[in-house]
């Protein structure tokens, strides 16, 4: 079992790209996902789901309340995503680490996404070192995905490049990986996002580059 990291800077897309794995792993491959997600509601996270399944932006022209109701029946009617509440939540490390594990041993997900490892910053108490906790955490997950035998997708930022910004399709490096170099060494793979928002060709502006 391993941990894949998606990187990329603030804004390019990473969430919408989770999106789009998570919706091909639930329709089409029939996997159970647990999705934590800390920048999003629960709505969001379904309105973007029921949006790609029917290729229309439902956030932004909901359909009529009988036709919500069908898409999201033929999206989430197997039972096959369970999704995190930020709302609500604990948001300190010890408690996301056993979400992950309630997610893998109560709820038999197989697959179980975190957006973005980087809002785990936002429960350090004060005091605390960012850059070890985010260390102690990508090797805490590394670990857990080993032991509950599940695949971890798991977003998170970069640090700003010297010279040409990512916005602008600067080329990602794991030496931009917000922490130190313990992402780099525990993850099964990290996955690179790049695309120029700045684009002069509108079309242009819409690719995204992997880079592994």
């Amino acid at each position: 079992m391993w941990d894949c990291y998606h990187v990329a800077g603030t804004g390019l897309g990473k969430t919408i790209a989770i999106a789009e794995l998570e919706y091909d792993l639930v329709m089409r491959q029939g996997a159970r996902v647990a999705h934590m997600g800390f920048e999003d509601t629960r709505r969001d996270v379904q309105l973007r789901l029921l949006s790609i399944h029917i290729s229309d932006r439902l956030d932004i022209e909901p359909k009529p309340d009988d036709a919500m109701r069908a898409i999201h029946g033929e999206v989430f009617g197997a039972g096959n995503v369970w999704l995190f509440d930020p709302e609500t939540a604990e948001w300190t490390v010890e408690v996301i680490l056993s979400y992950v594990r309630y997610c893998a041993k109560a709820l038999d997900a197989q697959i179980i996404l975190i957006d973005p490892l980087s809002f785990i910053a936002a429960g350090l108490s004060a005091g605390d070192d960012e850059r070890r906790t985010l260390d102690k955490v990508s090797r805490d997950l590394a670990a857990l995905a080993k032991e509950l035998g599940v695949h971890l997708q798991v977003t998170h930022h970069l640090t700003r490049p010297e010279g040409t910004a990512h916005e602008e399709g600067a080329q990602t490096s794991l030496n931009q990986v917000r922490g130190s170099g313990g992402i780099a060494n525990f993850a099964t793979y990290v996955i690179g996002h790049e695309r120029n928002q700045q684009a002069e060709d509108p079309d242009q502006s819409l690719i995204m580059r992997l880079r592994l």
